[in-house]
């Protein structure tokens, strides 16, 4: 039995401009985009907490971000 979520693929994908439970912290994060890094070509996913102004930025491999610590909660615009 699978502990990932696996509701609709466009919620189980990082998706810019969607809100996203971190399941460890149950911290809000926002996604700002999607870039591929410029030496390994991997895909990365910019995001930033949504309920703290603090002006942090993260990116994090995309396979990391859909691998089940970030859930899906709403599409949204800051």
């Amino acid at each position: 039995m699978s502990t990932h979520w696996t509701g609709p693929a466009w919620q189980t994908e990082a998706t810019r401009g969607c809100v996203y439970t971190h399941t460890p912290t149950d911290a809000l994060y926002f996604v700002l985009n999607l870039c591929t890094h410029v030496d390994t070509g991997e895909e990365l996913v910019i995001y930033r907490r949504w309920d703290a102004d603090d002006g942090k930025v993260w990116a994090r491999p995309r396979t990391e971000f859909e691998d089940g610590r970030f859930v899906y909660l709403k599409k949204s615009v800051p």
